[in-house]
């Protein structure tokens, strides 16, 4: 982050928030641009041409998400009362969230004293306030994203049925030729063909992993690096994949798609295993890693509450989802999710649940519970004059 420090007569701070999605080597020419915008738009305010200007870049960070650090540091700044003035090209450059956006909006900054201004929204909070169009803009940086997202996968996923497109690391056994193909190494798949042939033998795949760590040193062995490898169906010459997708829940999260859904095409590459020795060793080793297990979504404090005894992680209860507990000291720590919210709202002053959401990323690094004594651990954001 720069800090620009011009002869002015105001202590008071503009913030200048710029992001770009695909970083450049260096830094990207959008944000020099959108830094050059910012400054002339200051230039010619009577009242902000008197502050002092801070910059925060996001170089390379999508817009659907908050987890930016600049982001965090801007927000920060803002809700400590350091920053009084705020100037962003658009208010996509913020968020492409329309939620998340509304929320900055018409909710929290109207609860600071902070001025709002985007430039090619032509938008000034001092007088200004978010309406319809600005709702409708705001839907439309959304929906531009997800619609670029699913012509991006369609295309993807064509050029992977016509056997091209292939993405991701080269499997252990296998190099790329010319044109991006998968082609046989023949050294490392005399490792992948003794691997299938020790499990033959009824070897377990630790027993496996500690003779390959003897044998050779051309990667680190484990029990689980052999187990994905004995149930990899690209060593029978199959290429699988749309196994996960990326969904636009509130920002794009990664989901674990049915068996149905995956995709499967045979013989896209020379197989190094027989199709009936992977089957077999399939039949014998079954995969049972949690396949049908249903997941609970998370809680939003999941990640930050520890035992104030202990210090491991809070879980909820088997049997109650709205109660979290330590498994180690279960009677003495507990403590139900509707209250620590309701707690964390009253000591923070906080609306609801997506504002809180967004200020505890930025402020809440962990929360201890011992007993009925609750300890807030927050992360160190203020340097002596401004952000870090």
């Amino acid at each position: 982050m720069e800090k620009e420090r011009p002869a002015v007569r105001s202590g008071k701070v503009v913030a200048v928030y710029c992001r770009v999605s695909k970083r450049e080597e260096g830094e990207s020419r959008s944000i020099e641009n959108q830094r050059c915008l910012a400054r002339d738009k200051i230039a010619q305010d009577e009242v902000l041409s008197q502050y002092r200007i801070c910059y925060f870049s996001d170089d390379g960070y999508t817009g659907t998400n908050m987890n930016r650090p600049a982001v965090k540091k801007l927000l920060a700044g803002i809700f400590s009362g350091k920053i009084q003035a705020l100037v962003v090209k658009d208010f996509s450059r913020l968020s492409r969230d329309h939620l998340v956006l509304a929320e900055l909006l018409e909710n929290i900054f109207l609860r600071y004293p902070v001025r709002v201004i985007s430039i090619a929204d032509h938008f000034d909070s001092d007088h200004d306030r978010p309406g319809l169009e600005n709702g409708i803009k705001n839907l439309f940086y959304e929906y531009y994203c997800r619609d670029i997202s699913n012509k991006t996968k369609k295309a993807l996923q064509v050029k992977r049925q016509n056997g091209k497109g292939r993405t991701g690391k080269c499997p252990f056994g296998y190099e790329r030729d010319p044109q991006g193909q998968l082609m046989i190494n023949p050294v490392e798949a005399e490792i992948v063909r003794k691997i299938f042939d020790l499990c033959l033998e009824e070897k377990n795949c630790p027993e496996i992993a500690e003779q390959m760590a003897k044998e050779n040193n051309m990667r680190r062995w484990s029990a689980a690096v052999v187990w994905r490898m004995l149930h990899d169906p690209v060593y029978m010459g199959q290429d699988l994949w749309h196994k996960s997708e990326s969904i636009y829940r509130n920002g794009f999260a990664r989901v674990e798609l049915p068996k149905e859904k995956w995709n499967v095409r045979d013989k896209s590459h020379p197989a190094i295993i027989d199709r009936e020795v992977y089957e077999k060793i399939k039949t014998r080793y079954p995969e049972t890693g949690g396949e049908n297990k249903k997941r609970r979504k998370r809680h939003m404090f999941h990640g930050i509450t520890k035992c104030g005894v202990c210090g491991m992680a809070l879980c909820r209860h088997r049997n109650r989802a709205g109660l979290l507990i330590c498994n180690k000291h279960p009677e003495q720590v507990q403590i139900s999710i509707s209250c620590l919210w309701e707690i964390l709202r009253e000591f923070f002053d906080l609306n609801n649940e997506n504002s809180s959401r967004i200020f505890m990323k930025i402020f809440v690094q962990k929360i201890f519970v011992d007993g009925r004594n609750i300890r807030i651990q927050a992360k160190v954001i203020i340097e002596n004059d401004l952000i870090l």
